[in-house]
């Protein structure tokens, strides 16, 4: 099972969509992993958390798998003009995760999405378009981040979004594209963020075993043939 990361760059997009930095009982818990005591002070104060507080309660939601909650915050989001790059690629990374987050908890997490969809006439979800639907919104932040500035918060986001596509690429068994993508990852951290390199190389280990396990598979297989 490949590791994802997620919400440890939330903190990085309210400094980029320009939060003032005064103290935040909310983030505060966040940080400290009090995810449901954030979600308190956050929702308690909803209609004037600003986007990257926004972004920071989708997180707490998922981090405690409340997909459902978490989508209802991000979804308005999307037809958000004003956002900036990093903000917007972090909201397209946190709704794969969302995606994603469904096939692992099973089809029956579908259930609600569809029941959303069908209301709007638009078109139910399966399992093949779920994984579309999360890969095209890591291809768009990746390019939102590729072409803005390479500051540490979009350096660090990058990385991650890196991470998560390989983790996805690993879920269509695409080892080899994986093991590229999670190497780009480590590239672009370099000195940075020592945790999520921990998380990549973890990932990247796994791979490699995959890739191991399904060679010697073959080779058994070939004895048998011969």
């Amino acid at each position: 099972m490949v590791i994802r990361w997620l919400g440890v760059l939330v903190w990085v997009v309210w400094a980029v969509v320009g939060v003032a930095q005064e103290v935040d009982p909310g983030e505060g818990y966040f940080q400290r992993g009090q995810f449901e005591l954030a979600v308190q002070e956050w929702e308690a104060n909803r209609s004037s958390l600003s986007v990257g507080q926004l972004l920071g309660l989708a997180t707490a939601y998922q981090q405690l798998g409340r997909l459902r909650e978490a989508f209802e915050i991000l979804a308005p989001l999307e037809s958000d003009k004003n956002l900036k790059p990093v903000a917007q690629a972090q909201l397209l990374m946190q709704l794969s995760e969302i995606y994603l987050g469904m096939i692992d908890l099973r089809n029956q997490k579908l259930l609600w999405i569809n029941q959303v969809r069908k209301k709007f006439g638009e078109r139910l979800f399966t399992r093949q378009t779920i994984t579309e639907k999360a890969e095209s919104y890591l291809t768009e932040a990746e390019q939102l981040i590729s072409t803005g500035t390479q500051s540490t918060f979009g350096v660090l986001l990058h990385a991650n979004i890196l991470n998560q596509k390989a983790n996805l690429l690993m879920g269509k068994m695409a080892y080899s594209e994986a093991l590229v993508t999670y190497e780009d990852s480590l590239a672009i951290l370099k000195d940075n963020d020592n945790l999520l390199k921990a998380k990549t190389w973890t990932n990247l280990v796994q791979v490699y075993a995959e890739m191991l396990s399904r060679l010697r598979s073959g080779f058994d297989q070939m004895g048998k043939n011969i």
